[in-house]
Formats: C-alpha cells, structure tokens, sequence
C-alpha cells in the first residue's frame, strides 16, 4: 500500500513532536481502526465523508469498512525500519460477497470510525494493482500486504 500519511495525521504528528502543542498520547490513539476501499485513488486530503468510496458509502452492495483491533498483539507487527505490515489476513465484508460488483477497488485508507458522516483518514495508499470486485467476489489482504510506513 504505497500512498502516505493523511493532512490530519501529517499536522498532528508535526504540532506534537515541534512545540509539544498537541501531544499523542496512548490514551488519544485508537483502539480499533477501520480499513475503507476506494474507487478513486486516494490522496492527503480524502476524509472519511469524502465521496469515492466503495459504492460510495457503507451499506451499499453489501459493503462494510473492516473492523481492525488496533493491536500489535492481533493484527500489526512492530514496527521495523519505518514500517508495519497486518500479521492476520484481513478480508472485507466477511466472507459473505459482493452482492453487486463494486467497480474497481484502487486505494484502501486506515480510517478511525466505522461512518461516512465522521471520523479522520490516517493513512492512504493506492494498490500495486486495482482490483476489479464482480458479484459474489470477496477482498483479502493477506498476511504481510498491507504495509504501512513512515519511509
């Protein structure tokens, strides 16, 4: 998943590391996080009540954001050289299928809430390849895909 940081989390990191005027704190981080797919490429600026996601919102076709446990117990590496990767396989929607073809998937944002009405992007990338979702198709990022860095 090459892509970046979002502007929220780029000046979050930038006001708590210089001049301390917001700090992260364990306390201020999420305990769980939701994984969104984009039919558009995703950018900086994308935020969670942005159009272009997957039938351009949760509920539609049979989609729904997946629900990841914040966790590196579960679902994330440590860090290493910059970067995370999941270490389980994430599948979206279930297991269950489309239930009409979601067009073609190009991006996936780390997103802080399960809704198109709030929330904050946190990190973007586009998909080494797009990947077309028909009727009946499930997405799997399988362990060690979703790489995530500060490269």
């Amino acid at each position: 998943m090459a892509g970046n940081k979002s502007d929220y989390l780029e000046t979050l990191v930038i006001n708590s590391v210089i001049g301390k005027s917001t700090v992260i704190n364990a306390a201020s981080v999420p305990s769980t996080l939701w994984l969104a797919l984009l039919n558009t490429t995703a950018n900086d600026a994308w935020g969670p009540t942005d159009t272009g996601e997957v039938g351009d919102g949760i509920g539609t076709n049979n989609y729904t954001r997946f629900k990841i446990v914040n966790s590196t117990a579960t679902n994330w590496t440590k860090a290493t050289v910059g970067t995370v990767q999941n270490k389980a396989t994430f599948t979206i929607i279930g297991g269950t299928g489309a239930s009409t073809g979601w067009g073609t998937v190009q991006s996936a944002v780390i997103v802080t809430l399960d809704s198109t009405t709030a929330g904050e992007a946190l990190y973007w990338g586009d998909l080494t390849a797009p990947v077309a979702v028909s009727e009946g198709n499930v997405v799997r990022f399988s362990t060690g895909t979703l790489v995530i860095g500060e490269l």
